[in-house]
C-alpha cells in the first residue's frame, strides 16, 4: 500500500473510531444529540428543564423520566455549548438513597442515570444537573426534585 493509502486508510479508521466514541452522533446539531440518550421505554417524561447561559442562550436541557420502579435522567448541550468540550454531571437520588451519576467532560451529553426505589410505585427522585464550559464557568446548575406518588 502506498503512503497516501494508509494516510487514507488511518483516516477512515480515525472517523469510524470517532463515531463510536460519540455514540454514533456524527451531524453536527441539536437534533443528532437528542437521538444520543436516552432513558428505558414506557417512563413518563416531566416537563424538560431549560438551562440558560448569562447572555440568555439555551445552555442544556435536562430531561427526567419516572417509572413505576424509579426514574432515570440526562442532560444534553444546546446552543454554542453543543459539540464542546466541557465538564457536565448528572446525578439521580431515589428516596431511598440509591443514586446513579455520570460525570467527566463531554461533547453532548451526560447520562443517562436512573435510580431504583425498592417501593413499587414510588417515583420519588432528586435530580442534579451541572456544567461548566471550557474555561470553567458554571453554566448550568440545578436540582429538581420529581412528583411522589
Amino acid at each position: 500500500m502506498n503512503r497516501g493509502g494508509r494516510l487514507r486508510a488511518v483516516a477512515v479508521g480515525m472517523a469510524l473510531l470517532g463515531t463510536t466514541l460519540v455514540g454514533g452522533v456524527t451531524t453536527a446539531g441539536p437534533a443528532a444529540a437528542a437521538s444520543g440518550p436516552s432513558c428505558p421505554s414506557g417512563g413518563h417524561e416531566l416537563t424538560p428543564s431549560v438551562y440558560k447561559d448569562s447572555a440568555g442562550r439555551v445552555a442544556a436541557i435536562g430531561y427526567i423520566y419516572t417509572y413505576n420502579w424509579g426514574g432515570c435522567a440526562y442532560l444534553v448541550t444546546q446552543g454554542p455549548y453543543y459539540g464542546m468540550y466541557k465538564w457536565m454531571d448528572v446525578q439521580i437520588r431515589a428516596d431511598n438513597g440509591q443514586t446513579g451519576y455520570d460525570a467527566g467532560h463531554f461533547l453532548y451529553y451526560a447520562g443517562p442515570v436512573s435510580a431504583s426505589s425498592p417501593t413499587t410505585g414510588s417515583q420519588c427522585m432528586t435530580v442534579w444537573f451541572d456544567m461548566l464550559d471550557s474555561s470553567g464557568t458554571r453554566v448550568v446548575q440545578g436540582v429538581t426534585g420529581t412528583p411522589c406518588d
